[in-house]
């Protein structure tokens, strides 16, 4: 799986390890973006809101599916399928 990082960035599992690879070896791939400072994200409030919801993680995967084919949070894949119900 991954998730959507600030700016829209979708960071999967494989970026992950091969991040944390390099930093094992001392290195520091790629140009650092700036700081972003501020409230968390709504991925991260997402994860927050799904403990307290009780989401399994069968029910994760599958808002976390629909958020990476539509290319939006998963708190807006939450929002829109109340609004459809």
């Amino acid at each position: 799986m991954g998730f959507m990082a600030a700016g829209g960035t979708y960071v999967t599992d494989e970026m992950l390890d091969e991040w944390s690879d390099a930093a094992e070896r001392g290195e520091l791939p790629g140009t650092p973006g700036p700081l972003i400072p501020g409230p968390p994200t709504a991925s991260a409030m997402f994860r927050a809101c799904a403990d307290l919801l009780s989401l399994d993680a069968n029910q994760r995967s599958k808002i976390e599916t629909i958020a990476y084919t539509k290319h939006i949070p998963e708190a807006q894949v939450v929002r829109e399928l109340i609004d459809a119900a």
